[in-house]
Formats: structure tokens, sequence, C-alpha cells
């Protein structure tokens, strides 16, 4: 037996870039798993050895083929492992022991197919574990380096067309066939890539492990993930912050983001913050952007790799058609961007340019620019003079599918692209052109509103982050049995230091509530104040709008609906609160088992579950952290636009500020915080109602 040379490479250097490759299950069957690799290398000219493993030992061009993998008398780097599961956790095994640093498991048959596959592939964990090798997969479709013209795949991707476009956008996707379609489209537009991977079932290295490799990769500017589920969210913490001191942008797609949460059955709080939620309100913290569409993932990459962001949120549109531009217009609204006019001096400049454009923004200079092109550049040039104007979007639509005009278009944009730090986006169909478009000089997408929704998602990347404390993830899980342990109203409040409630007096008789009403003055709301009862009016215990002569009668209704509906409670007394009016907003927080403490924003109001659009952010969160939830949910748009009310902000601001920062004070105790809701007036915003979830059966405040 011939003694092998080790490699002593790091296993996950030697998987993204090896300088020699083995197949094991190697086929000369192009069409088989066990060919396609072999036939993929061989066609983009992988430079470094390529060895074929097969005991019936097929010739196959382009490759030194031998029965096993002992006969192979120099290092390899990788091995490719595409044999059914039992040989291939086999494999594996050899592989460390012949000193094969790194390992891609193209089998399926492990985990995702039941508790056979799940025992296969606790032991390949065990042999990493064991050994040291290092395995991506299994049940993924592979690795590409394309500037090392490296493809450690299989699949249609490459089986039509074996091109590599080379780039500085890497991929990592934790599903293969949303990797290769991505890939493929990426491909079909042009876009240059720099590592294409997928982590199929996660048995050793997860999305964190590629995402921390790629942040020391020169040739990658942009990662863009697909993400199904984060095993270790602390290492993906320390992954994201890696790559991002190393100046990479990151953008996403987080799929299931709308199942419904197991934390879902306790409280609002719960219903609005689901797991999912949480987890991208996680991901946007760490500065990755989320789309929805893989063609969004694209064209934000695109938009990225540029490294320009929006220096402000007011875009500056030119378009050939006033429907296109209605169009862009209303989904910068939608998104928050604004479209400022310009000014009239402006106007009458390209008015004098074009004396049938429309000059307001959009800058509508019609067809006319199939015979006179320039117009295009110098529309471009008078929205770029203006300061609250931080970013262009040019549709030109078919326009561009003329050679000589197409081509001016493009290079006028790019050479005003080269002059500013504001991003220019074209809108429309251009030939395609490797060459050109490989540089990503000036994004170019297909669609008026994508280009818009991408546009936003890198002005949300271009604004600075706090930091993310990765000891946040190491808590200990929640000891909350089915039935949580909540503190009464009154307990509630006197753990949130900072939040507003109303004036108020805690009563055990109806003279007292009398008297109460009495001082509190006008029209007042009776609550019952019970530990168990943590939603009162699911009992029928609050009155609302009670006045001082029926005060005594509210408070006896409410102890007998209590005594008739909840039978056996424990009755700490009753609340008189003077009556508050405002904009409902609910303020929530949780403590999330993977993320640590999160704080929770939505409108407020009957239907909140169905009808609000909730916030989540990290906690503690800073002003900007705060303003942005704000955005997200819809309540800024309401305190700039009061529609004849008045709001005082400021007060709405510092509340989520308190509660994100008492859910952190106290999250080694407290599961969850809820102020449902919180009025917003010219007065200051008042929480009128407080409950805390416990973490334990513990008593008391902290």
């Amino acid at each position: 037996m011939t003694v092998r040379t080790p490699s002593t490479r790091d296993g996950l250097d030697a998987l993204l870039d090896p300088r020699s490759i083995a197949v094991l299950g190697a086929s000369a069957d192009p069409a088989k798993v066990g060919g396609m690799p072999l036939r993929f290398l061989r066609e983009v000219g992988y430079p470094g050895r390529l060895f074929g493993v097969n005991p019936r030992r097929p010739a196959i061009d382009g490759a030194t083929v031998v029965s096993s993998l002992s006969e192979i008398d120099e290092p390899v780097d990788l091995a490719v492992i595409a044999l059914p599961a039992e040989r291939a956790v086999t494999e594996v095994e050899n592989c460390a022991n012949a000193g094969v640093p790194a390992a891609v498991v193209l089998s399926s048959g492990f985990a995702e197919v039941g508790p056979v596959g799940v025992e296969l592939q606790h032991r390949l964990r065990d042999i990493v574990d064991r050994t040291g090798i290092r395995v991506c997969g299994p049940n993924c479709a592979g690795v590409m380096n394309v500037h090392s013209r490296m493809t450690a795949t299989f699949g249609s991707h490459l089986a039509a067309d074996t091109t590599l476009i080379p780039g500085s956008i890497a991929i990592v996707s934790q599903s293969g066939a949303v990797g290769a379609y991505t890939f493929t489209l990426a491909r079909r537009r042009g876009i240059g890539l720099s590592q294409w991977i997928t982590t199929g079932n996660e048995a050793d290295l997860q999305i964190a492990d590629f995402v921390a490799a790629i942040a020391d990769d020169p040739r990658t500017t942009v990662i863009a993930l697909y993400l199904e589920q984060i095993r270790d969210p602390e290492a993906l913490i320390q992954a994201t912050a890696k790559a991002r001191a190393a100046g990479k942008r990151l953008v996403g797609i987080l799929s299931g983001r709308t199942e419904a949460a197991e934390h879902a059955l306790r409280s609002h709080t719960a219903a609005l913050a689901g797991d999912r939620q949480v987890t991208a309100a996680a991901l946007e913290a760490m500065g990755v952007v989320l789309v929805e569409r893989i063609d969004e993932l694209l064209d934000t990459a695109i938009g990225l790799a540029t490294a320009k962001t929006p220096t402000t949120d007011g875009v500056g549109l030119v378009t050939i058609s006033g429907a296109a531009g209605v169009m862009m217009v209303d989904r910068c609204t939608e998104l928050g961007l604004c479209v400022p006019a310009l000014p009239d001096a402006a106007q009458r400049r390209l008015k004098h340019l074009v004396p049938y454009a429309a000059t307001t923004n959009p800058v509508d200079i019609t067809g006319s620019i199939s015979s006179h092109p320039e117009l295009f550049g110098a529309a471009v040039e008078e929205l770029l003079q203006h300061q609250e104007i931080g970013s262009i979007v040019c549709f030109v639509g078919h326009v561009g599918l003329s050679p000589h005009v197409g081509k001016i278009l493009r290079d006028t944009a790019a050479r005003l692209s080269r002059d500013t730090a504001k991003p220019i986006w074209l809108v429309g169909l251009f030939d395609h052109d490797p060459a050109a478009s490989g540089s990503h000089t000036v994004p170019v997408v297909t669609e008026p509103a994508a280009a818009v929704n991408s546009l936003a998602a890198t002005r949300r990347a271009g604004r600075s982050l706090p930091a993310i404390e990765p000891a946040r993830v190491v808590m200990a899980p929640s000891t909350s049995g089915p039935r949580p342990t909540f503190l009464s109203e009154v307990e509630s409040q006197r753990m949130l230091p900072g939040v507003r409630f109303p004036r108020q007096e805690v009563v055990t008789t109806p003279a007292a509530a009398r008297d109460a009403a009495a001082r509190l003055g006008g029209h007042v709301v009776l609550k019952v104040i019970a530990r168990t009862l943590p939603h009162k009016s699911d009992i029928d215990g609050v009155r609302v709008g009670v006045s001082e002569d029926h005060a005594p009668e509210a408070f006896a209704e409410i102890m007998a609906a209590v005594r008739r509906n909840a039978p056996g409670t424990t009755i700490d007394g009753i609340l008189v609160q003077e009556m508050a009016d405002g904009f409902p907003v609910i303020v929530g927080a949780r403590v999330d088992d993977a993320f640590g403490p999160m704080v929770v924003v939505s409108q407020g109001g009957l239907f909140t579950e169905v009808l609000g659009t909730p916030a989540i952010g990290i906690a503690p969160a800073g002003p900007e952290a705060v303003e942005n939830m704000l955005e997200q949910a819809g309540i800024a748009a309401v305190l700039r636009h009061p529609r004849g009310r008045s709001f005082d902000g400021a007060a709405l601001r510092e509340t989520i500020g308190a509660v994100s920062r008492s859910i952190w004070a106290h999250r080694a105790t407290v599961a969850s915080i809820e102020l449902n809701p919180v009025l917003v007036s010219a007065d200051g915003a008042i929480a009128v109602d407080a409950l805390v979830e416990k973490r334990s059966a513990t008593s008391g405040t902290d």
C-alpha cells in the first residue's frame, strides 16, 4: 500500500480553495452525480490536481482514476463524496485518517429523511469531532470558487453551461436548489461571483463558518445569504461582525418569516414577535439587509457591490414614461423614501433642454432619448446637484436595446457614477455584456418597483448599526412552564422606570372607589388587580368611563364578574385610574431563547395581531434603533402627519427606550414586558396597562 502524504492545510481553507481534489464515487457518465464534478472541473479549467476514486477504475478524461484513496501518493486537499449515505460516512472517516482536511458530502439520505438518516448524520458528526476533518453537507449541492475555477458541485446549473463570471459577490445558501437557481439567474444577468456555497444539513460547517471565512477573502465585497434556520446564533453574530469589520456588505433572504411562533400562545407581545420575526430583526441588527425575493437579493447585492449607498432618503427619478415614474414614486413613498421636488431654477434649466418634459421630479424626458440620448446625462447631472437627493433611479425601458443608444446610456451612467458618491441605478433592458455588467459600476435592473425595493435595502445597509454583544445569546433557557407566572399590573409598573402611567389609586371597598374617582376627577377606569388574571378583560374585570357616582356600582360588578368567571382568584384590590386618550401604540419586549432581549413596537387598537405591522429590535435599543422601529411599524408617518392632532413623539421614543432597558436589566428573570396600549398625545405618552411575565415561578419584583 502506498504511504500517502497528508495535506497540511487548514480544513476550511482547503475546502474553499483546494490545490487538489479527489471525487469519491467518480463516474465516467457525466450525467451522474459522481460524473458531473469531474466534468465541470475539467471544462472550467480547474488548475489543480484531479483524482477519481472508484473500485472499478473507469477511464475518465482529465482525471487520474484510482480504486481507493490510499493509492494516491500525494496530498489531497478536498474530497468530494458522491456515494450512498452509509458508504459516504465510511469514506469521510477514511479521508480523515488519510489526512484529507476537508470533504464536501453531496450525498442525501441523512437527517432530512428520518430517524435512520439522523443516526447516520450523528455518526458523521462524531467523525468530525474525533478527527478534525471539516465537512460541508451532507445533502448539499457543493461549493465553487469562481476566481480559482473550482467547481465541487453537481446539478443542472452547470450541466448545460459551465460558464463562470468572476466578480465580487459571494452566495451562501442553506438550500442547494435555491443556491443553484440564484447562481443561474446571476449568470444570465452577467453578474460576477466570487464564491458559491451550499451548506445542506450542516452536520459540521454552518453558514456562520462560511461567512467568517469569506470575511477574509479580498475578492469578495458582498455576501448574499439564503437562510432557513440559524443553528448557532452566537457564531453568526461573531461572523457577521467580522465581515462588517472587513468592509463586507451582507444581504439575505430569511425563508418562513410568516410561520406561527410557539411563543404566540401567551400574549400580544409574543404574538407580535414570533420566532421568525425575532430572527429577522436580529439579522437586520447584525447588518444583514433582508429582502424577500431572489431577484431582489441579486439586485441589492449588485447595488452594494458598487460600495455606494444612498446619502439621504431623497430619490431623484429620471424616466422616459410618466407611468413608470408614478410607479416609482408610489414605491418610494411606501418604503419611507421621498421624492423631493426640484427648485424652480433647476426646472427652468431642464425645460430649456426639453421643453415638453415634466421637470418636477420625476423628470420625464420622454422617448426623445432615442434620438437625443444626451438628454439623459443632462437630466441626471441636474438631479445630482441637489443635496436633498441621495440617489438616482433612471427608467429607460426598452430603449437600452438599441445598440447605439444603449451603449451611450450605460457609458453616461458609468461616467457620472465615477464622479459622485451617490448611487445611480438603471432600469431597463440591455443586451447582455458580461464584461460591462461584471464590473457592477452601475446596477441594472429590469423592473421599476424592484429597483426602488433594492435601493431602499441599500439605504438600510448604509445606516450605522448598534454593536451586538455576543454575550447576549448565552442565556439560560426560559424556565417558565406551561402556566407562566405574571406580576400584577401595579407590580409590573414598579419594574419599569422611565415609563409614565396614569394617576391611579388602589382601593378595596366600593366607598373607597368613589373617593378615589372624586380625587382623580372626571371619568375613570376600574380594573381588577390579580397576578393570575393577566388579561383582565377576558373575565369582564374592567369598567371604562365610570363617573364618581357609579364607581361603587362598577366596583361591585367587577368583584361579581371575577367570582363568576375566575372563582378562587386572590384579588389584591381594584385599580382606579384616570382616563387617558391618544394614538394607541403597543410597546413590548421579550427574552428570546436564541438572541436574548428584544423590543417590539406596533400600532395598537383592535385586531392589532392581524392588521398591525410590528417592528422588532435588539435591546437595549438606542435612539437610531428606536427610530428605525417607528419607521418600520408605520408609526413615524403618523407622528409626522398627525392630521390635525398633535403627538409627543419624543415621549414615545423615551418609553420604547425605557422598556428596552428594563428587559435588558431584568433579562435573567423576566420573560416578557407588555404595555398595551401606550396612548400618545400632545401631553406625552402614557401606558394605560402594564404586564410583566417572569421567567420562573419566583415572586416579587426584582
